[in-house]
């Protein structure tokens, strides 16, 4: 049924924006959350933020890109690419936080509530993006 689908190209600026709001978004929390761990905890406080906003935003912003990649594809190529892009993410993530879990200069407190709310705030900058984004639409 949908075969030759194709994405129109004017779908990618609404993406694009996405992709600059999520990035500055991303560096947005970096600073507000590295300033508070910073002042609460010093540099393990500040170690913690900026592994948790590589974490957090790595795992958002790549979906993003990968979809971006992807966009005149099939959708069953964007579906198949973003769910292998999800494994390596995790398989990765696991990978991070196994070499990390026994060292101590960064702040464990201050890593989760990074990863949490860069994931919060890039999200929603992402979804407001796309909302906003104007894309045209022909019906049948």
């Amino acid at each position: 049924m949908l075969d030759n689908f194709a994405v129109p190209t004017s779908t990618a600026g609404g993406l694009r924006r996405a992709m600059i709001f999520g990035a500055g978004a991303l560096v947005l929390v970096t600073i507000v959350l590295g300033g508070i761990w910073f002042a609460i905890a010093g540099r393990s406080g500040l170690w913690g933020v900026l592994i948790g906003s590589g974490i957090g935003g790595a795992f958002i912003l790549t979906t993003l890109l990968l979809t971006l990649v992807t966009i005149n594809s099939t959708p069953e190529i964007t579906a198949a690419v973003n769910l292998g892009g999800w494994l390596l993410k995790v398989v990765v993530l696991m990978v991070v936080i196994y070499f990390i879990r026994d060292l101590d200069f960064y702040h464990r407190g201050a890593l989760m509530t990074t990863i949490v709310g860069v994931l919060v705030c890039v999200l929603g900058a992402e979804t407001l993006a796309i909302v906003k984004s104007k894309t045209p639409y022909i019906g049948n």
